[in-house]
């Protein structure tokens, strides 16, 4: 039987095209299907005891994923640093290692007794794992020194005065407001410090002699506070309160109350907040408030110090908040699928939590480091159900995801 012309033709044309594919693949070779450019290679063995061979493979595998996460660590951190953040590294790090170690394979190379050595081979992607101890503030840590403003507002009931640094000039011999407020400086110098965190002291410094005009007012603004963010190079500021007043069911007794929030200046948000109340003993007004200010304000300043520390080690601080809109949302069983893969195919979205639900729309509020602009692009793709979304932005802060 004779084959068709068109036929032998086909076949003909179908293996020249093979083999110039294959020609050509081998002067371009195609990229790594995860997009990088470069890997690090390492094989490493270990002597594993007292088990069957499959757990030997096994045990070795998770020692040498472990110690290509340690190395990876030491190489970005330095050892100081690695070992200070080796257990957030591992319990927040370590756990996704397939992102940055994709490739790992086990070989037994000799077993003697119950002893066998088993050698491990993996390929790791730095930029990747970089990425993640960026996502955890890690590195944020070690690229510039945290600093901190202080805004706070002094008012003395009793005496019916109040201070600021930045609109009024103190004479700290005479006056016990401004006086507390150095002695506030201090602890908080002191408190922050112990974190690698800088703050600003004003009184020390002289600021009002440097502040502009245009900012000794009674209260400051945001868009204040993001200018003097810029202008003293302090992205974090504390803004608050303490006020003293008498106690009327007690003669010559006081109460101090205190509230404080520590926010990010450029995007308002909030990292830290104390509220405290203190009585004094009876005394003179003077003597008594100085005491109790001694005994609790190192305290107050070590709160709230280490509630911004651990925000910055989960690199929070500058995360942006954004909404995530869904119109036409899929059924009441699928919103909490939805929720979930969007949690879990986005490593850049820190946080998700529903903010409006109704039958025409769903909408979350999400946290990233991410610019709108930048999370609408990486969002853009997303499927679900065998949907396929475009995500559109609203205004600066809203991303509306619409099926295509």
């Amino acid at each position: 039987m004779k084959t068709c012309p068109l036929k032998r033709s086909k076949f003909w044309f179908t293996g020249v095209f093979c083999l110039v594919l294959v020609f050509l693949l081998s002067f371009f070779p195609v990229k790594p299907i995860w997009g990088q450019s470069e890997w690090l290679e390492k094989k490493v063995q270990f002597q594993i005891e007292n088990v069957s061979i499959d757990a030997a493979r096994s045990e070795a595998q998770e020692k040498g994923l472990l110690q290509m996460t340690e190395d990876l660590g030491k190489d970005f951190l330095g050892e100081e640093r690695f070992v200070k953040n080796k257990a957030l590294i591992i319990a927040r790090i370590h756990k996704n290692s397939p992102k940055y170690i994709p490739f790992s394979k086990t070989a037994v190379l000799e077993s003697k007794g119950n002893i066998h050595t088993v050698q491990v081979e993996m390929k790791s992607s730095p930029s990747s794992f970089r990425q993640l101890l960026q996502g955890q503030g890690l590195l944020s840590q070690g690229e510039a020194q945290p600093v901190v403003m202080v805004y706070i507002y002094w008012t003395d009931k009793v005496k019916n005065k109040s201070y600021r640094w930045w609109k009024d000039r103190a004479d700290v011999s005479a006056d016990p407001l401004p006086r507390f407020e150095r002695a506030l400086e201090a602890s908080l110098k002191s408190a922050f410090l112990k974190n690698g965190f800088y703050v600003w002291r004003p009184l020390d410094f002289g600021l009002w002699n440097q502040l502009p005009a245009l900012y000794r007012s009674e209260r400051l603004t945001p868009e204040d506070f993001q200018t003097l963010s810029l202008y003293y190079q302090a992205p974090l500021a504390i803004e608050g309160s303490i006020g003293i007043s008498a106690v009327k069911e007690t003669a010559d007794r006081f109460q101090i109350d205190l509230k404080w929030t520590a926010f990010f200046a450029d995007n308002g948000k909030t990292v830290g907040d104390v509220s405290r109340q203190f009585l004094t003993e009876v005394g003179s007004q003077d003597r008594v408030v100085d005491k109790k200010m001694k005994e609790v304000m190192d305290g107050v300043a070590s709160d709230l110090a280490t509630q911004i520390f651990e925000a910055w080690q989960k690199g929070t601080l500058s995360t942006r908040v954004l909404r995530l809109t869904f119109p036409n949302p899929p059924n009441l069983k699928s919103q909490e699928n939805l929720k979930e893969k969007i949690r879990s195919e986005f490593s850049m979205i820190k946080t998700i939590r529903e903010r409006l639900i109704s039958r025409e729309l769903i909408s979350y509020e999400i946290e990233t480091l991410l610019s709108p602009a930048d999370m609408a692009l990486k969002i853009g793709n997303f499927e679900f159900e065998g949907k396929k979304f475009r995500a559109d932005m609203n205004g600066d802060t809203e991303i509306v995801l619409r099926v295509r």
